[in-house]
């Protein structure tokens, strides 16, 4: 599980979110990748307003075949083609 803080100017640029995935998940089958706009959590347990403010997730398990983006839907437009909202 990975904890990354995104710089608010680059809040709506995929490609930042894709760099730290493809950084944070080479050569893992099972990968989490957990970003906030400014300060990110770091460490378990997070807090509730921590949770509530993550704008997106990355979801990987090669062994099942799960890859997907979990996105805060009511605070980025990011991946609107390839995610689900949460």
């Amino acid at each position: 599980m990975v904890f990354v803080s995104v710089d608010k100017s680059q809040k709506d640029n995929e490609d930042v979110y894709r760099i730290a995935v493809a950084e944070s998940c080479a050569g893992r089958a099972i990968c989490n990748v957990h970003f906030w706009v400014g300060q990110a959590a770091s460490r378990l347990p997070m807090t509730d307003a921590q949770v509530n403010s993550k704008v997106v997730t990355w979801q990987q398990n090669l062994n099942t075949g799960l890859r997907r983006w979990v996105v805060n839907c009511k605070t980025t437009d990011v991946f609107k083609g390839d995610r689900e909202c949460g």
